[in-house]
């Protein structure tokens, strides 16, 4: 774009295809700047040559742009100015000593991951309207230290993460998204005493021991959640109550997690993200009844279990109740025989 006598800038007002190298500056220590209006494919590499650390690609156009990035190397700055968002269709990975501004508007993953692990790296401009969106399978991927860092992703809503190890290093990739499941990543949503967010965390390397804090609006809250006895549960087969905590008394709220050594979604529940935490559940024949058994491994507040029965695993009628042990965090056994079970296949759930 020049030869570092002074700042250059060039406006692209289309689209930027890339197969070669775009060298913002050559030489001295001023900056060069592009603002691109369209879409960036191509596989070549952005770059700068210059003493200067300002040189920046800014996407600011008025509609949704997309980014297929090559290679971007030395210090090359991006930075998000459209409040329609930017869609990532690569993998993007930032250089050393830059910095990420998000002016106006979200950064799009879709399946893909945005990188942040080298030195010197930090963004610039978060806030409720301008994040990274882990809309899709894509993780931001960060280098976790002793020192708090913050993951600003979000969904539908700004919902960080923050992470701090016990000692050491090392690298974590976060998403975040709008639902939370019985399963962890399966099976249907659960729709009351929850925050509506599930943050999944997977290390890249090595787990440690880690301080996890989730973040969270009252628009986030379902039904029946209670903000002041509240934690943080991890699903590790089941969903595994955290400390009662209190998320506080305003926005935005949050809630921490300390000592977690091993990894999977997260959510913050008030009791959990059920009142029992199911093990195990099974029917069998028995002569001509059929014998349900199964084990809880805690209950929380768990009055009764509601056995239901179906014909065709969509309409449901509750045949029986079964005590619960009120609040426990020891595992217990359960049976129930349905002495009538309809002609044919027989669908059986559990109802809290």
């Amino acid at each position: 774009l020049g030869n570092g006598g002074a700042a250059s800038t060039l406006n692209i007002d289309g689209n930027l295809s890339l197969e070669r190298t775009l060298n913002l500056m050559d030489g001295s220590s001023s900056n060069g700047f592009v603002n691109l209006k369209g879409n960036l494919t191509g596989s070549g590499t952005i770059t700068e040559s210059t003493s200067g650390t300002g040189s920046t690609l800014t996407f600011n156009g008025t509609s949704l742009q997309t980014a297929l990035f090559g290679t971007i190397s030395n210090q090359v700055n991006l930075k998000i100015d459209n409040s329609s968002g930017v869609s990532l269709s690569s993998n993007l990975t930032m250089p050393p000593n830059t910095l990420l501004t998000l002016t106006s508007g979200l950064l799009k993953l879709n399946s893909y991951n945005l990188t942040m692990t080298a030195t010197g790296i930090s963004f610039g401009g978060v806030s409720t309207s301008s994040y990274v969106q882990t809309n899709g399978a894509g993780k931001l991927v960060l280098a976790v230290s002793t020192i708090e860092t913050q993951f600003p992703i979000g969904n539908a809503s700004f919902n960080p993460a923050y992470l701090t190890r016990a000692s050491d290093s090392d690298t974590y990739g976060l998403s975040v998204s709008d639902q939370v499941l019985l399963n962890g990543t399966s099976g249907p949503e659960v729709t009351s005493g929850v925050v509506g967010r599930t943050w999944d965390v997977a290390a890249i390397n090595t787990v440690g021991s880690l301080t996890v804090k989730l973040q969270w609006y009252s628009g986030d809250e379902k039904p029946g959640f209670t903000r002041a006895s509240s934690n943080v549960s991890h699903y590790q087969g089941i969903w595994d109550l955290g400390p009662i905590g209190n998320g506080g008394s305003a926005e935005p709220y949050n809630l921490s997690r300390s000592g977690v050594t091993s990894l999977s979604p997260f959510t913050v529940s008030s009791g959990g993200a059920l009142p029992i935490a199911l093990f195990d559940f099974k029917a069998e024949a028995f002569q001509s009844s059929a014998l349900l058994t199964w084990r809880t491994a805690s209950e929380l507040n768990n009055d009764y279990m509601a056995v239901e029965r179906s014909a065709d695993a969509i309409e449901f009628q509750e045949i029986g109740r079964v005590k619960g042990q009120g609040t426990t965090q020891q595992p217990q056994d359960y049976r129930f025989t349905d002495e009538a079970p309809l002609p044919g296949i027989n669908y059986y759930r559990l109802r809290q």
